[in-house]
């Protein structure tokens, strides 16, 4: 009998999780029960049910995460593109994303809720924090150490052993060559603190 998953989120994202569960599931082990916005949330709650999240932004989907994963009755299942390349020595945490083309090395751990998108590729040894987005074609080095809740922009390269703290944001292209201390923004090549109104942060 299938259950039924509902994605969490109404963007393009979504839609794009809505044809990576069709691949991933062709036994049909899940029925796509729908799409939900923000106020429609609460449906979920009184469901037995498998809740992915499909909003790119970290901090809401740390949010949203975490209300959600008090309620006993959901089910947070790790979807892996048939087309990505996951080492059998990495680890997927709940609720996790693996989209086509990525490549998780050896001994990585991605924790819960995590998108590892299209082509991104996260190195031997890395930690990715949970609720983290790798977004498509960056690189995650071998030895890095990524907080919660982190953004890694398209195409940004985070260079080995560099550790980023809690809620960084990393623009796309930035490479990083340095560790990040939490919450900053980083962009440019090297990459460097953003600039607010002119002046460093």
């Amino acid at each position: 009998m299938s259950r039924q998953l509902f994605m969490l989120g109404q963007s393009g994202l979504a839609r794009e999780m809505v044809e990576l569960l069709a691949v991933c599931d062709p036994d049909a082990r899940w029925r796509f029960a729908g799409m939900l916005s923000a106020t429609e949330q609460s449906r979920v709650l009184d469901e037995v049910c498998d809740v992915l999240l499909a909003m790119g932004h970290p901090q809401i989907r740390r949010a949203v995460g975490a209300a959600l994963s008090e309620v006993s009755a959901v089910r947070w299942p790790t979807l892996v593109h048939p087309r990505s390349d996951v080492s059998p020595s990495a680890s997927l945490g709940a609720g996790t994303v693996i989209a086509s083309g990525a490549l998780i090395s050896t001994a990585a751990q991605v924790g819960a809720h995590c998108l590892v998108n299209y082509g991104a590729t996260v190195g031997h040894d890395a930690v990715i924090g949970d609720f983290s987005v790798v977004n498509p074609n960056a690189s995650v080095s071998g030895g890095v150490l990524i907080g919660e809740a982190c953004l890694v922009g398209a195409g940004a390269t985070i260079l080995e052993n560099v550790t980023i703290g809690e809620g960084v944001v990393i623009g796309a292209g930035a490479v990083v060559l340095k560790d990040v201390p939490p919450g900053q923004t980083v962009v440019g090549v090297p990459a460097h603190a953003a600039r607010i109104d002119g002046e460093d942060q």
